[in-house]
């Protein structure tokens, strides 16, 4: 999205604030040193995933201060504090990570972060330290700070042609939780264990027999699907069919064709991502299909919307809400969903959406204040 990218920006600028382009590749890495000994390695050509949020140094000065700015500058990357903990990563480190053509490309690590300002990913690395070694990447989205007031900000891109609900989705901080986003790779990993693969093809990776040994072949009663999927979710995957069949809804979802062509577990990245993908969550055991011929992807849903929110309460979001809508598709992402009111595209959860508290900007109108009457009451 070059060229979209361009006109959200200069629609930021417009209403005063900042637009900062974020790519969001995953970098497979093979290596973890520190001062020069081993502190991990991948056996063979094997790898594991370590998705990255890829900004320039301005975003990381507006968004993570001073300090981080310096700390990264001019050659270094931060690592989020789930992934550093979970992997015993230090300050002054070194990972090996692998481009296109699988070279090695080391990375110093200057900063252990916050895990929201990696985005819920692995890494954070400056894009003047990304482009040498990983070339240019695709841009994912833009982030807007510095605003001045929200509605100035969508005006401006409203005159730029950016219209919100079709091809773009705005997010505010402030909005209420969506019941189908997905957690992210740091959170999967941490809960799941580490995938570790490796890639034969540009579209197909083999899963190594360590984490092969987290998935379990279950043939679920209520409703008869057939699955490969990590042990950690095949409970709450029969809760799920369980109430769907007690609520006489069975039928709404294709067996056959969905033992034939949906399931589980399937070794692959994740579709339309192009070079430094990520592995698609079926290769993690976690996301199932149903329905395929009628939810393609891409096309608008027709998934019995009570199936949907069956799922929802057993703690899968799903992917008829995804930017490009995948109506086949359900992710365990955790926790009682169906309760998060949210005004969802399709399938909407029956409960009140709830009122979020809007922020403060600087450029909003002073609160009126109410007049003083001195402490009198005006009551006989």
């Amino acid at each position: 999205m070059p060229w979209q990218a361009t006109a959200i920006a200069g629609a930021a600028a417009t209403a005063g604030a900042s637009g900062y382009r974020v790519s969001s590749p995953t970098l497979p890495m093979t290596a973890h040193r520190r001062g020069g000994r081993i502190v991990w390695a991948a056996p063979g050509r094997a790898r594991i995933p370590m998705a990255a949020t890829v900004v320039s140094r301005w975003y990381i000065r507006a968004v993570g201060g001073q300090a981080l700015h310096d700390a990264l500058f001019p050659g270094a990357v931060a690592v989020g504090a789930v992934t550093a903990s979970r992997r015993g990563i230090r300050v002054g480190d070194a990972l090996e990570l692998r481009d296109r053509r699988n070279r090695v490309r080391s990375v110093r690590v200057g900063a252990i972060v916050d895990q929201r300002l990696v985005e819920g990913r692995d890494l954070l690395i400056p894009v003047h330290v990304s482009e040498p070694r990983f070339g240019a990447l695709s841009i994912s989205h833009v982030v807007i700070a510095g605003i001045v007031t929200p509605e100035s900000v969508e005006e401006a891109l409203r005159a730029r042609g950016v219209i919100i609900g079709t091809e773009y989705r705005l997010r505010r901080s402030w909005d209420p939780p969506d019941p189908d986003d997905v957690l992210g790779a740091s959170e999967v990993a941490a809960r799941f264990g580490q995938l570790m693969y490796t890639a034969p093809s540009s579209t197909r990776i083999s899963v190594v027999p360590a984490y092969m040994n987290r998935l379990v072949r279950v043939a679920y009663t209520g409703v008869a699907l057939r699955h490969h999927c990590h042990a950690r979710v095949v409970g709450a995957i029969q809760s799920a069919l369980t109430e769907i069949a007690a609520a006489g809804l069975a039928s709404r979802i294709d067996v056959v064709n969905s033992n034939r062509y949906g399931g589980c577990f399937v070794a692959r990245y994740a579709r339309f991502q192009g070079a430094y993908g990520t592995p698609s969550r079926h290769a993690w055991g976690i996301a199932f299909d149903v329905n395929t011929v009628s939810n393609a992807q891409g096309k608008v849903p027709v998934l019995d919307c009570d199936v949907v929110r069956i799922m929802r309460r057993w703690g899968f979001a799903w992917g008829g809400n995804f930017l490009r809508p995948d109506g086949m598709h359900f992710e365990w992402a955790g926790g009682r969903r169906d309760l998060m009111g949210y005004p969802s595209r399709y399938c909407p959860n029956l409960v009140p959406v709830p009122e979020t508290e809007r922020p403060v900007f600087p450029g909003d109108p002073p609160p009126v204040e109410e007049p003083d009457d001195g402490g009198n009451d005006p009551s006989p």
